[in-house]
């Protein structure tokens, strides 16, 4: 029988956690708290999904697989956020405000044509 090997040779600090969260996953919003047991229902009301649970192990969080809120192992800040979302719509509006509206900013072109143009068919 093979032996396994463990997920991360040495403990990973709030800092690596935290790095690995916000640039590799880009999460929208990230939930610190102090139990590795935890339930996600999105929003809640309308805007919810159904009631999923999950288990915080060694990677230090745990991403819901319907909203991408992230929870973060970290029990001297249980009960903090980070609300990516509002971070993204003030640089949006940022850019917006002088003029510069880069690709990728959630803009989409329409396909239908102005009307009197048509698409050269």
């Amino acid at each position: 029988m093979a032996t396994k090997l463990p997920a991360h040779k040495a403990p990973r600090t709030l800092d690596q956690v935290i790095e690995e969260v916000v640039n590799d996953l880009d999460a929208i919003d990230i939930v610190f708290v102090d139990q590795r047991r935890q339930a996600c229902m999105g929003q809640g009301g309308a805007l919810g999904h159904p009631k999923v649970f999950y288990t915080i192990g060694d990677k230090g969080y745990a991403e819901c697989m319907y909203c991408d809120r992230v929870f973060v192992y970290a029990p001297d800040r249980a009960g903090e956020t980070i609300d990516r979302w509002a971070e993204r719509e003030e640089a949006k509006r940022a850019r917006t405000a002088i003029g510069k509206e880069l690709p990728g900013d959630g803009l989409t072109e329409s396909a239908t044509p102005p009307p009197g143009e048509n698409l050269g068919v």
